[in-house]
């Protein structure tokens, strides 16, 4: 009987302990995906002028943006949809460019400009979708014929 109840205590402190390292191994799983997976998605709005591109600065989304919409700061995981709308005389391409992919997933094969679907004549919106999952600076920009015009947003992405 002396043999048997250490034996008991052993086994129950071995399955106690086993229990408490899954809970650890499952919380720290936990932890870390939630950092990787987008946080929330916005549709945020953007305005194209032959010069400039801007975003448009609410109340919901301040905290982003900085005032004049020249320039904003998201957390990494985040997906924006860029809705987009031209107030120029030509027909423009919104896009974004990551000016460094080091935190860059190395199985993606990056490309030089992120782009909407179509180009957006003059009075006309496009959407452009972004999933910022690395940390890196980017920029929303405008395309003419493949080339970079006119004033960008600089985006950080931290």
């Amino acid at each position: 009987m002396s043999t048997e109840r250490p034996l008991r205590m052993q086994l129950g402190v071995m399955v106690v302990a086993a229990v408490a390292a899954t809970l650890v191994l499952v919380a720290g799983a936990g932890s870390a995906g939630a950092t990787t997976g987008p946080d929330a998605s916005y549709k945020l709005r953007a305005i194209m002028t032959n010069s400039k591109i801007v975003l448009v600065r609410t109340a919901r989304d301040a905290q982003y943006i900085r005032p004049g919409g020249g320039a904003a700061t998201f957390p990494r995981g985040i997906v924006v949809t860029f809705s987009v709308k031209n107030n120029g005389t030509k027909t423009l391409l919104p896009a974004v460019h990551a000016l460094s992919t080091v935190n860059e997933n190395p199985l993606d094969h990056p490309l030089k400009y992120y782009t909407a679907q179509r180009a957006a004549a003059p009075g006309q919106s496009v959407d452009l979708q972004i999933n910022f999952y690395f940390r890196a600076p980017f920029l929303l920009l405008m395309l003419d014929h493949k080339k970079p015009v006119g004033k960008s947003v600089r985006i950080n992405i931290g």
